[in-house]
């Protein structure tokens, strides 16, 4: 089916974004509600050390002060000479409360040059103070001043000592990365460019990862997190170099399930199989969006260079859109293509930053016919999602076929990284292309499903040399697209392609059953009710003999970067995790709650897609965003 056929109005179904496939044949699959509540999801970073990334304290990092101690005597007998014990004391004054006290002048006019670097050197070892040599009156004099001298901006100089950036952990609720980094930066007043961080990481839950910022301190981002109650910060520190994306060894999950729907006896060899074996390292369904157009059909508009259509699709009334000034916004373009009135509306509804409102400020501002300057008012790192959600759709279309196909076999040609003694036996002193690691498959029985690579097609990865080149290109052809189209006029639009193991195995599996009676329960605590040392959680362990209302299976797990823990639980509860899907299955309250609903099992099962047509009320959707 070619990718222009979905539908806009629903939401793209597991099967349409080509998640069609499991590893475990013996899963009989059970009931279970993923996400009913954003508080079921923890995530926490795990840096690359393999450390887990936590809030841990709010202390401010430990800097270098003036030693107390330190006295004239600890000058050396070539200092002592040019600088007076009077003259000592003086600036140990003045470094003591530097706002307050006059700037020292010493007179150096008769000194040389390693002289006057040698009082610098003294005056060095006093951290608030600051000096420069300057002329006056035909005399050379060198100036003790304040470092925190006041700049034109009004902000304080950095001190000299500390680092650039600082470094700090980011827990966070219910919200997107860029929205938290956006909040952090308007109220430290500084850009959110200066801001830099490792991944993004789920909107729906709690979630804990490190942030850099450059010249911003620690008590200026405490102070920034504290006005905001779903946000906090701790675990400061002053580093030289900044986070850039990609800076992460993966991310541990400690995920609640409600409303499960199988024993410990049945549900430890499903575990057992998913530690042992792993699951489909599929993209998940989030990654497509979830109401409105599916963000891989607009990919395929920018990747064609049909800007204006790719305009189009992002502004596109959506049946299900429930914030009253981009509705309207998006009625007023669709109906009179004016996007300054569009603009109006959602500066007036105070959505003038979204993406549709970035969007509407690039068209207005830009000629009618620039669609590519009105499209780069957008974030390019956003822009550039678009796209990447149709390489992943053609990614998950390939792995589904090749597991059809060949099962979790290994063949000729398929592509996996060199062996490392391999790598370290060829020297070389420059930086190597990504397709240096990679190499085809010559001897099946070396390897296993988890060492094979499916690339993410680009202009310059690596094919298999089997039938998997020729399933990207016919799937590529369906869109009237081909390899070609990779490379683009527009340079932004270059997509070079990746490798994406096909099968992933977690490390650090728990899990256990727990009874709770209040459906609204937190079952986990998060990072923030740790480091403020709340109470015990409240869910209870199943091991007492107090019968609960309701039943919860709490999974930790760890994963490598960029893998969804989404699809690790679809492989589990062999459901499908598709909006519409999750919907139904967070109906499970409405029933009595003694009983254990049984239309999630066999509607949700591939092949009852049919089940997933139906209309759903307006409320359930509110329930679930």
């Amino acid at each position: 089916m070619a990718t222009g056929e979905v539908r806009y109005d629903k939401g793209s179904s597991e099967e349409q974004l080509g998640i069609s496939e499991f590893l475990n044949p013996n899963n009989p699959g059970f009931n279970g509600v993923i996400k009913e509540r954003y508080s079921d999801f923890n995530v926490y970073e795990i840096d690359k050390s393999m450390e887990v990334v936590r809030l841990g304290n709010q202390d401010f990092p430990v800097e270098q002060t003036v030693d107390e101690n330190l006295g004239y005597n600890s000058l050396t007998e070539t200092q002592k000479s040019l600088f007076s014990e009077v003259q000592f004391a003086r600036v140990k004054l003045f470094n003591s409360d530097p706002e307050n006290n006059e700037d020292i002048e010493i007179d150096v006019t008769d000194l040389d040059k390693e002289s006057r670097k040698e009082i610098h050197q003294i005056l060095k070892g006093f951290p608030q103070v600051d000096s420069n040599t300057l002329e006056k009156d035909g005399k050379k004099f060198i100036a003790a001043k304040a470092k925190a001298a006041v700049l034109k901006s009004n902000k304080k100089q950095w001190p000299r000592e500390r680092p650039k950036y600082l470094h700090f952990t980011l827990y966070k609720e219910n919200m997107e990365t860029y929205e938290a980094i956006s909040l952090l930066a308007n109220k430290c007043r500084t850009d959110e460019k200066h801001f830099g961080f490792a991944g993004t990481k789920d909107r729906r839950g709690r979630t804990t990862q490190k942030v850099s910022v450059s010249m911003v301190s620690a008590k200026q981002i405490l102070g920034a997190a504290r006005v905001m109650h779903k946000l906090q910060v701790g675990n400061f520190s002053y580093q030289k170099n900044e986070l850039r994306l990609g800076d992460l060894g993966g991310n541990k999950f400690e995920l609640g399930l409600r409303n499960v729907g199988i024993e410990e006896k049945d549900l430890k060899p499903v575990l057992d199989y998913f530690s042992e074996t792993g699951f489909l390292n599929y993209f998940g369904t989030q990654r497509f969006g979830t109401m409105g157009v599916p963000t891989h059909l607009i990919g395929i508009k920018m990747i064609s260079s049909n800007f204006s259509e790719a305009i189009d699709l992002i502004l596109k009334p959506r049946d299900f859109e429930n914030n009253f000034p981009l509705k309207e916004a998006r009625r007023v373009w669709a109906e009179s293509g004016d996007a300054q009135k569009a603009l109006e509306i959602l500066r007036k509804g105070r959505k003038d930053r979204t993406i549709e409102g970035k969007l509407f400020y690039g068209l207005s501002k830009r000629h009618k016919n620039d669609q590519v300057g009105a499209l780069e008012e957008i974030p390019r790192q956003q822009r550039l999602l678009y796209c990447h959600a149709y390489q992943s759709y053609l990614w998950n279309m390939v792995v589904s076929k090749r597991i059809r196909t060949f099962g979790t076999r290994v063949i000729k040609g398929d592509l996996v990284y060199r062996r490392k003694e391999e790598m370290e036996s060829e020297e070389s002193d420059k930086q190597r292309p990504k397709e240096d690691y990679i190499e085809h498959v010559e001897d099946p029985d070396k390897y296993t499903i988890h060492d094979v690579l499916i690339p993410i097609p680009g202009c310059k990865v690596k094919f298999p040399e089997n039938e998997v080149k020729d399933w990207f290109d016919e799937l590529l052809a369906e869109d009237d697209l081909n390899l070609d189209s990779f490379v683009n006029s527009v340079k932004t639009y270059n997509l070079p392609g990746d490798y994406r193991n096909m099968v992933i195995k977690p490390w650090d599996v728990s899990w256990n059953i727990v009874g709770h009676d209040d459906p609204t329960e937190d079952l986990i605590k998060s990072d923030r009710e740790v480091m403020e040392k709340s109470p015990e959680e409240s869910a209870n362990s199943e091991n007492g003999t107090k019968t609960h209302k309701y039943r919860a299976l709490v999974l930790n797990m760890s994963l490598p970067s960029s893998c969804y823990a989404t699809m690790a639980l679809r492989e589990i509860l062999r459901v499908e995790t598709d909006k519409n899907s999750m919907i139904r299955l967070n109906n499970y309250k409405k029933d009595n709650p003694d009983e254990i609903p049984d239309i999630t099992r066999d509607d949700l099962k591939r092949g009852g897609a049919d089940a997933l047509t139906e209309e759903q009320p307006i409320i359930k959707l509110l329930k679930v965003e």
